[in-house]
C-alpha cells in the first residue's frame, strides 16, 4: 500500500524537521519547504495528500496562499500552524477552507490526529485465529531516554530474530512490539496477539498461527505468567515453527515478540522459568522504561492523550494548568503510562471546567507504598521488628518471607493479581504458600497450620 504523502511548509528548520522526523517515523513520506513559493512549486511538480502550513512566514503568509489554493478549487486538507493563536486567526483559517488549526508548541498526538483525520485514517479491529489490533502506534515523548528507545527500535526492526520486550506492568511494552512491527513496513492486520493465558483453542498451532499472521508478527503478551504448562506448550510451538523454518517452502515467516513484566532471569534462577524457553525467545531484547525515568516527557504525553480521548470519548478537549503538570511529574506512576491514561481519561470524563487541575486529579494519584517489613508491628506481621535481628539469617529469612506472603495475599483479590504484585510465578505461589502452612479457603482466607 502507498504511504500517504505529506507536504510541511514552514520558515523555521526546527519545526520542519520536528514533524518531519515525526511523520516519517509513522510511515508517511514527508516533503519540506520553507516558504509559499517553495510550496506553490511543490504541488505543481507532485501531487499531496495533506499539507500543514505555517500562517506567519517571510513573503507571503499561510492565509495568503490558502486563498490562492481555494480559489483554485485545491481538494487537498490543509492544518494550519501558527505560534500566535487566536480564536480569530482559527475561525479565518476554517473560514478559507483549512481542514484544521494547531497551535505552537505542537502536541505530537495533536498533530498525528489531525493528519489521520485529514486523510481519512480509521483503525478497525478484526478477530480471526489470534486477536489482531491495528496500531496507529505513536511513541511519544522528546527526552533521551525516548530517543534512545526509538533508537532501539528502528535498530532491531532492520534485522530479524526473536525480540523480547521487557519493563514494569502498564510502560507500553504492547506499544513497543507494535513500533517494531510497523517500522518493518507491514501491515497493519498482520500484527496477531496470541493470548496463551486465557486461550484453550488446541487449533493454535503453528501452521494456524503462520497463516494468520501473513508474514507479519505474532505476539505473546505476558509470558511471566506462563505456568509449566503453558511454558511446555510454548516450547510446542517453538518447535513448529523450527520445522517451517527449515524448510525449502514459500511460507513467509512472522517475527515473533514476546513481552514481560518481571525479571526472566531472576524467575530462571528461582526455577519459575524455563531457560530453553527463554533463550528460545530473547534473540534481541528491548528495554522500556518507567514513567518515572523520563518525567520530562508527562507534558507531551498529557497533550498526546488529552487530544486522542477528547476525540474518542466525545468530551471537551481541556488544557492542564502547569500545577496540575508539576503534581504530574513528582508522581511515581507505579502503573506508568497506563495509570496516566487512567487518570486523565477519568478527569476529561468528570472533571468540570474547561482545565485540569490539581484539585480534579488529586483524589486519582494514589501513592503505593510497599510498607517495610522492619517498620510492621506485631498486629500486622505476628512478631515484633526486632526478632528479624535476634535470629540466624536463615530463620529470618523464612519469617519474612511468609509474613510478607500472608500480607499479600491479604491485599490481593486474586491469585493473579498477588502474582502481578510480587513478581512471583502463580504455581511458585502456591508451593511457598504450602511451605509456609498458610491454607488458602475460597474468598481468600488465609488459615494456619
Amino acid at each position: 500500500m502507498t504511504q500517504p504523502r505529506i507536504l510541511i511548509v514552514d520558515d523555521e528548520p526546527d519545526i520542519r524537521h520536528m514533524i518531519g522526523e515525526t511523520l516519517s517515523d509513522e510511515g508517511y513520506r514527508v516533503t519540506a519547504v520553507h516558504d509559499a513559493n517553495a510550496a506553490r512549486t511543490a504541488t505543481r511538480l507532485d501531487p499531496y495528500d495533506a499539507i500543514i502550513l505555517d500562517i506567519w512566514m517571510p513573503g507571503d503568509d499561510g492565509i495568503t496562499l490558502l486563498k490562492e489554493w481555494r480559489d483554485k478549487e485545491f481538494k487537498t486538507p490543509v492544518v494550519m500552524l501558527s505560534a500566535h493563536g487566536s480564536v480569530e486567526t482559527a475561525m479565518e483559517a476554517t473560514r478559507y477552507g483549512a481542514f484544521d488549526y494547531l497551535e505552537k508548541p505542537i502536541s505530537t498526538g495533536r498533530l498525528l490526529v489531525s493528519i489521520r483525520n485529514a486523510l481519512g485514517i480509521t483503525a478497525t479491529p478484526t478477530e480471526e485465529v489470534g486477536r489482531k489490533e491495528m496500531p496507529g502506534a505513536v511513541l511519544v515523548g522528546s527526552s533521551s531516554v525516548i530517543q534512545d528507545l526509538r533508537r532501539q527500535v528502528k535498530r532491531i526492526a532492520g534485522v530479524t530474530g526473536r525480540v523480547l520486550i521487557t519493563g514494569e506492568y502498564g510502560s507500553g511494552k504492547k506499544l513497543i512490539a507494535h513500533l517494531v512491527h510497523s517500522q518493518e513496513g507491514k501491515a497493519p492486520e498482520s500484527m496477531v496477539i496470541i493470548d496463551l493465558l486465557n486461550s484453550t483453542r488446541m487449533e493454535l498451532n503453528a501452521e494456524n498461527l503462520i497463516n494468520s499472521a501473513k508474514g507479519g508478527t505474532l505476539l505473546f503478551p505476558d509470558i511471566h505468567m506462563y505456568d509449566g504448562g503453558k511454558q511446555s506448550r510454548m516450547l510446542g510451538l517453538l518447535n513448529q515453527f523450527h520445522g517451517y523454518e527449515g524448510t525449502d517452502t514459500a511460507v513467509d515467516m512472522p517475527r515473533l515478540i514476546a513481552t514481560t513484566d518481571v525479571s526472566i532471569s531472576d524467575m530462571m534462577d528461582s526455577a519459575q522459568f524455563r531457560p530453553e524457553l527463554y533463550f528460545a525467545l530473547n534473540h534481541l531484547e528491548i528495554h522500556v522504561p518507567a514513567l518515572r525515568d523520563h518525567p520530562e516527557d508527562i507534558r507531551e504525553l498529557v497533550g498526546h492523550f488529552t487530544d486522542i480521548f477528547s476525540v474518542s470519548d466525545r468530551v471537551p478537549y481541556k488544557r492542564i494548568e502547569t500545577a496540575t503538570l508539576n503534581r504530574f511529574r513528582n508522581h511515581s506512576w507505579p502503573g506508568n503510562i497506563l495509570e496516566l491514561q487512567n487518570v486523565l481519561r477519568q478527569t476529561l470524563l468528570t472533571g468540570t471546567g474547561d482545565r485540569i487541575n490539581s484539585e480534579d486529579v488529586e483524589q486519582l494519584l494514589k501513592e503505593i507504598v510497599v510498607p517495610s517489613p522492619l517498620k510492621m508491628d506485631h498486629r500486622t506481621l505476628g512478631g515484633s521488628a526486632g526478632d528479624y535481628f535476634e535470629r540466624p539469617i536463615r530463620e529470618a529469612r523464612e519469617q519474612f518471607e511468609r509474613e510478607y506472603l500472608l500480607f499479600n495475599l491479604k491485599q490481593s483479590e486474586s491469585f493473579t493479581e498477588m502474582s502481578r504484585k510480587t513478581g512471583i510465578h502463580r504455581s511458585t505461589l502456591f508451593r511457598k504458600l504450602k511451605e509456609h502452612g498458610i491454607k488458602v479457603e475460597p474468598g481468600n482466607e488465609q488459615e494456619e497450620k
